[in-house]
């Protein structure tokens, strides 16, 4: 990895203005809201994601902006009363984008094509013996490593 790229991504908030983080998580919102619907999945409480729902885009912007408005509302009051100099904007920053990872979860529970192929494969090349999955091909092992 880049060693310049490491502590933006261990800690963007002194690298990263407040407007772009921002951005970036009001962007990332908005496409893990409309992925949910079109993926036929939705978010049900702060960190749960379910299968098979009939959602609709308006419950799927309202489930996942309700989730940020509390999360935001909770720690802001818990951090404004530890601290009366913190700001909103600062702490919805800090929701928004600690929420990406839930967002890059629920990307790996899509339905990926060839997917379960390759985990076949997999179980195969075990049973026979090739524990370094060398008789599966590379680009497999990626995609499962991606997923995974």
């Amino acid at each position: 990895m880049n060693p310049k790229l490491t502590p933006i991504l261990l800690d963007p908030f002194p690298y990263v203005g407040e407007r772009k983080l921002f951005l970036y998580g009001v962007i990332a919102y908005l496409i893990s809201s409309i992925l949910m619907v079109l993926t036929e999945k939705h978010f049900i409480g702060l960190i749960s994601i379910k299968d098979g729902a009939n959602s609709s885009y308006i419950l799927s912007f309202y489930n996942n902006g309700l989730a940020i408005v509390l999360l935001t509302s909770f720690y802001y009051a818990y951090a404004h009363y530890r601290n009366k100099h913190v700001r909103l904007i600062d702490t919805l920053n800090v929701v928004l984008i600690s929420r990406i990872l839930l967002y890059v979860l629920a990307v790996g529970f899509l339905n990926i094509p060839y997917l379960d192929s390759i985990l076949l494969d997999v179980q195969f090349a075990i049973l026979d013996n090739d524990f370094m999955l060398k008789t599966v091909p590379s680009w497999k092992l990626l995609i499962l490593s991606l997923v995974g």
